[in-house]
């Protein structure tokens, strides 16, 4: 490298992260960044093993990857390193964790501002947490409900507008996303009671049935009105549960509405193409939902879930909140199902 190379352009990747493991990235990285800008090389130097190893997997001629440290510590600085490769050289100095390229493609963002965002049952538990998120990224989030409450009595609703919606009622749910207009995001988490689905064997199908209503029929009434409001770009998010994926005694319903519900999503995500339609499915998130069981019993099953989930915490309404944006914000995806359960399907059941 003491002779001058006789090429067009050069690329000099210089990454201010610390760590000489970074030289495997950076070796990539040089070998991208050189493509995409449309530069025929990029220049290797590796000063330890994983860098040397980082620009021999890149698959150019040479890679150059000046590592944090051996750049503060070296003696050649940038100066006296493009006069060893010759005049023809780009520099460009990056910080790792915002390296852009001279491509039109623009790095992976959370950010929803100027992003509207509808919500229901986004006034209280796994919903709200979902709504909280997205406003906190900067999206305009409107939630709805079967009731109006006031800034007075919910001030944790104050940044959100309102919508009065009962999704089991199908003119209504027309009606509403009629006034609502465009929009970007939809996420449905409304759904049943806790322990309203009923059993297999009761005398008659009146629990099932409202289940299936207030849970299935009401995520695909919600679909079907909103989808010719939703921009380019916009997405659905519907909510379903771990006995979608895994049955449980005496949750027959609830197994086969969950099941229904992530098929309607993946079915969805071809037919409304280009939107994308997916379903988050939580495990043991602990929210008011379970305030219907006394205390005890609530707490007995969060003390199980701490012992024996592999995440060893309880799950709150933020983390679904981060994976419902991440939904939103992410352009492949697509027709999938994100279990959001700190690992519940993977021991016994607990309750």
């Amino acid at each position: 490298m003491n002779k001058p190379i006789k090429k067009s352009k050069i690329v000099i990747v210089v990454a201010n992260a610390g760590g000489a493991a970074t030289g495997a990235n950076l070796g990539y990285v040089a070998d991208i960044g050189a493509f995409l800008g449309g530069f025929p090389i990029a220049y290797g130097l590796g000063f330890n093993t994983p860098s040397l190893v980082g620009a021999a997997l890149a698959g150019t001629p040479r890679n150059l990857m000046l590592l944090p440290d051996i750049y503060r510590s070296t003696k050649w600085g940038l100066s006296p390193l493009k006069q060893r490769l010759g005049q023809n050289v780009k520099l460009k100095v990056n910080n790792m964790n915002n390296i852009k390229s001279e491509s039109a493609h623009t790095a992976p963002s959370f950010d929803l501002t100027g992003k509207r965002v509808i919500v229901i049952g986004g006034k209280k538990g796994i919903g709200l947490g979902i709504a909280q998120v997205a406003h906190a990224m900067g999206g305009a989030v409107t939630v709805g409900s079967r009731r109006r409450v006031s800034d007075g009595e919910r001030p944790d609703l104050a940044a959100f507008d309102q919508i009065v919606l009962d999704i089991r009622d199908e003119s209504a749910v027309q009606a509403a996303f009629d006034a609502i207009g465009p929009f970007d995001h939809l996420v449905i988490t409304a759904g049943p009671e806790l322990g309203s689905w009923g059993a297999f064997m009761d005398p008659d199908m009146r629990g099932v049935k409202g289940y299936l209503e207030s849970k299935f029929m009401g995520t695909w009434a919600c679909a079907r009105y909103a989808a010719p409001h939703l921009l380019a770009g916009g997405s659905m998010i519907f909510l379903s549960g771990g006995t979608g994926a895994r049955a449980k005694l005496g949750l027959a319903a609830v197994t086969s509405t969950f099941a229904a519900v992530e098929s309607l999503s993946q079915s969805l995500a071809i037919e409304l193409a280009p939107i994308r339609v997916n379903t988050i499915r939580p495990g043991f998130i602990d929210t008011d939902f379970w305030d219907v069981l006394p205390a005890a019993d609530v707490e007995n099953i969060r003390s199980k879930v701490r012992a024996t989930f592999p995440a060893r915490r309880l799950g709150t309404a933020a983390d679904v909140g981060h994976a419902a944006v991440f939904l939103m914000t992410n352009p492949y995806v697509t027709g999938t199902v994100l279990e959001v359960s700190g690992g519940e399907l993977l021991v016994d059941w607990i309750f």
